[in-house]
């Protein structure tokens, strides 16, 4: 019995001091974190408890389509077209077909203008012209480069005419999947100044104090580019001793035909008199521009020559007329 009072008693004292109250808070509180180290532990357990097995996968790809991987135009170098004439453009295309060289179906080009003035005629899908748009229907096979790995050539003669500016070639690629690919690259055709004049004006057989006949001289456009022209002369065949000079004579000073006894017009109707003299220095032709050509009929202008023979030169003798052109506009 005093063994129980006095049990009571000191529950009752530790409980009037708060010291029962603290030590049951902190045996919660430390059941509560072993608990929950016990789940955290069980859970890691269950994670890293595994079994990992790979499966491996196959395939054969039996086709593939081409890949087009690389196209060079010109060798790289932009485009001088050749006066008059045509000039001769490849666009070399680099081609990989897993399938090989024989499962080729088709390889195609278009040579294109990309640049232009509104209506000109510069679409890949375009008609083809010589002006802006060529297209080659079969391109050529040159090498085997590396495995599944070749090259072919795409060849177009251009005129002279051709626009210049931006160009693309676009090549095309098919195999027996049939399902074309394709890949562009762009270059550039550079303006072309040129003319063709004609040779040699054989004035004939004259004497002193006679005009010859009316000659013409015929300047065909044979560049891409509008043209102005310029014209002056001398004698001989060399500026420095033909300064001043229509025509050398074979007797030397004195006997030489001065600058402004050869003259010209536009028209072959004029007489001596009314007609332009010759001059030492480039002299523009007024009201004269020679457009571009667009198709492989040649375009021209003409002038008409005349000469005066004073006294007193004798035998053959000989000048020079110079053509030149400038920029008569844009394309």
């Amino acid at each position: 019995m005093r063994f129980g009072r006095a049990f009571r008693v000191v529950i009752g004292k530790m409980i009037e001091k708060g010291e029962f109250k603290e030590r049951l808070i902190l045996r919660v509180l430390y059941s509560g974190l072993f608990i929950v180290a016990l789940v955290f532990v069980w859970n890691i357990g269950l994670l890293t408890a595994s079994d990992e097995t790979e499966v491996i996968t196959r395939l054969n790809i039996t086709q593939a389509l081409p890949i087009i991987t690389d196209i060079e135009i010109n060798y790289g170098d932009v485009i001088n077209l050749t006066e008059g004439s045509h000039y001769q453009v490849l666009c070399n295309a680099t081609i990989v077909n897993y399938n090989g060289l024989g499962d080729f179906s088709m390889v195609n080009a278009t040579l294109f203008r990309t640049n232009g003035s509104s209506g000109t005629n510069f679409g890949l899908f375009q008609a083809e012209d010589n002006n802006s748009n060529y297209q080659m229907a079969n391109c050529s096979y040159d090498m085997t480069l590396d495995t599944f790995t070749y090259g072919w050539n795409c060849t177009f003669n251009v005129s002279y005419h051709a626009f210049n500016g931006s160009w693309n070639c676009t090549v095309f690629a098919n195999n027996s999947l049939n399902t074309p690919v394709n890949a562009t690259n762009s270059s550039e055709i550079i303006p072309l100044f040129a003319i063709n004049v004609t040779d040699v004006v054989d004035l004939g057989d004259l004497s002193v104090y006679q005009t010859s006949g009316v000659h013409s001289v015929n300047v065909t456009n044979w560049g891409n580019m509008p043209i102005n022209l310029t014209l002056w002369g001398y004698g001989g065949e060399d500026n420095a001793t033909g300064y001043n000079l229509s025509f050398m004579c074979p007797d030397g000073a004195g006997t030489n035909i001065s600058i402004g006894y050869m003259r010209w017009e536009l028209r072959d109707d004029n007489g001596w008199v009314n007609m332009t003299n010759l001059t030492i220095g480039p002299i523009l032709i007024d009201n004269v521009t020679i457009e571009k050509q667009s198709t492989d009929v040649n375009i021209w202008n003409t002038t008409y020559w005349r000469l005066y023979v004073p006294p007193n030169p004798f035998g053959a003798c000989n000048g020079t007329l110079v053509y030149e052109a400038t920029l008569g506009g844009t394309n």
